[in-house]
């Protein structure tokens, strides 16, 4: 039985007695913890956000699993009125979120959480590189907001990424066209960069995994010096990081040109490997190589 870094994190956890996993039918992320240590309420995630939010109400740490899509979409009132209004905090793990659905279609397909929870008070949002990058938030994380997070089985020996701080941070490259990207996608980017000298002439990689609704004016300071940023995601324009970016450019009237690599208003086409949808978005070290910012 291999156990991966999430599960060794809440075996710890369980042992304190206040601590609970809940799971709408999903094990993706939990799939090696004994069934008696997970409340499984099946397919009904709005009855799965209810129960988390009255044991969060009492002081329990819930620990929250189920698909992207219908974890943040089918249970969106409850998340609102539950957890945010109520200020009711857990931790929301959603599976096979942004290009992790491949072959599923629309009805799947979680590329949109940015522009759903935006107007949260009490929300934070993870989309870590690896799942190596998901635990050590976790470890710090206090229960003072709800987190929610695009899980990823990858971890940091699988990509080959030795630095210790990977979140909101410099990855790799030495070039002046800054790359900001997230999630499986920046994992992909970081991979092609790693092997291929001139992208890291080029490019400069900076993980942007941690978003906090008052905070991205503060992280724009860390790259105001580039002049030239690429924004690559997998989610819709309408609330993306390029989006906002955007408009802290504009606001502030900095002579900065900004381009996004996205899924504009369109779900994605399906495909079997990650690999193909991000060829399909134009991610490929020729089609980096070339691009006009």
């Amino acid at each position: 039985m291999i156990v991966n870094e999430y599960e060794k994190f809440l075996e710890k956890k369980l042992k304190d007695g206040n601590s609970f996993v809940l799971t709408a039918e999903n094990l993706l992320a939990i799939r090696n913890l004994k069934k008696k240590d997970v409340l499984d309420v099946g397919i009904s995630e709005q009855s799965l956000i209810g129960i988390a939010s009255g044991i969060a109400k009492m002081g329990g740490k819930c620990y929250v699993h189920a698909l992207s899509n219908f974890l943040l979409s089918r249970a969106y009132e409850f998340l609102k009125i539950d957890l945010d209004y109520n200020k009711c905090h857990c931790v929301l793990v959603g599976s096979v979120g942004g290009i992790q659905s491949t072959f599923n279609g629309p009805t799947h397909q979680s590329i949109d959480e940015l522009s759903i929870l935006e107007n949260f008070n009490t929300f934070e949002i993870l989309f870590p590189i690896t799942i190596d990058e998901m635990v050590s938030k976790l470890k710090s994380f206090k229960f003072k907001k709800t987190l929610y997070i695009r899980y990823t089985p990858e971890t940091n020996k699988q990509i080959n990424i030795n630095k210790k701080k990977i979140t909101n941070n410099f990855l790799i490259g030495k070039g002046d066209i800054l790359i900001i990207s997230y999630g499986p996608v920046c994992s992909e980017i970081f991979q092609l960069m790693q092997n291929n000298k001139h992208l890291q002439n080029k490019f400069k990689l900076f993980n942007f995994s941690y978003i906090k609704k008052k905070k991205i004016t503060h992280e724009f300071k860390k790259f105001k010096k580039f002049k030239k940023i690429l924004v690559i995601e997998d989610h819709l324009e309408f609330g993306s990081i390029h989006s906002r970016l955007k408009s802290i450019i504009s606001k502030n009237n900095d002579k900065i040109s900004i381009k996004s690599i996205n899924f504009g208003e369109n779900y994605f086409k399906t495909e079997e490997k990650i690999t193909t949808i991000m060829k399909n978005m134009g991610i490929s070290e020729k089609k980096l190589l070339n691009i006009k910012i």
